[in-house]
């Protein structure tokens, strides 16, 4: 069923004048101080992984992590653009520092991270990514996106900072304290993609190493 906006907001105005904005999706794992206490000279960003299925009715689901993953790492790379100690990885320079090397994705991106001559490594994993399916009035499906990121210290093996993103957009009348961050959508239906930019930019930011000045 279609699920107007219109409404909703009409209902919300009269119901909920104080209603506050609360962000839901927060999972973040991150010791401030301690992060903050390493110095970071250069950053490498690898690109973002998903756990893969290729069978039966899961193929669809693992093409849409394979869209949603390109989204992504654009995301990322326009969100450190400006960042002269951030060095973003293609796909095909990030297999040629591979090379054999065999081992877990913490494992491989402080082997990466070595091998391109960084401090830290950057990885995202991406594993929840629907588009919207309707209009940014009425959705039948609502976009829904999760990821989570952790920043590695290459010398040590540390995680300096981990966080972690999911958001299934809602509407007002459903999500009774998201007025704030419905107003600032212009109580409208958001795509996956300005979903996982509002995501790239708040759990970046909680991280002093990532934070844009």
């Amino acid at each position: 069923m279609m699920r107007p906006l219109g409404f909703i907001f009409a209902c919300a105005l009269f119901f909920l004048p104080a209603c506050a904005n609360q962000s839901g999706q927060v999972n973040n794992e991150m010791n401030r101080e301690s992060a903050a206490a390493v110095t970071l000279e250069s950053i490498v960003v690898l690109q973002c992984e998903h756990d893969r299925v290729d069978n039966g009715n899961n193929s669809a689901a693992s093409h849409r992590l394979d869209q949603g993953c390109q989204v992504l790492n654009t995301l990322v790379a326009e969100y450190f653009a400006l960042q002269e100690n951030v060095t973003i990885l293609s796909a095909r320079k990030q297999e040629a520092l591979t090379g054999t090397f065999i081992g877990d994705l913490h494992q491989r991106a402080r082997h990466i991270g070595r091998e391109a001559q960084g401090d830290a490594a950057l990885v995202t994993n991406l594993y929840t990514y629907q588009q919207l399916e309707g209009t940014k009035y009425g959705a039948d499906e609502p976009a829904s996106v999760g990821f989570d990121y952790s920043l590695i210290h290459v010398e040590s093996g540390r995680i300096l900072c981990r966080g972690s993103y999911q958001e299934t957009q809602k509407t007002l009348l459903s999500d009774l304290f998201s007025f704030g961050k419905a107003s600032r959508r212009h109580f409208q239906f958001v795509s996956a993609e300005t979903l996982l930019q509002e995501g790239v930019v708040r759990k970046f930011s909680d991280c002093p190493h990532l934070a844009i000045p």
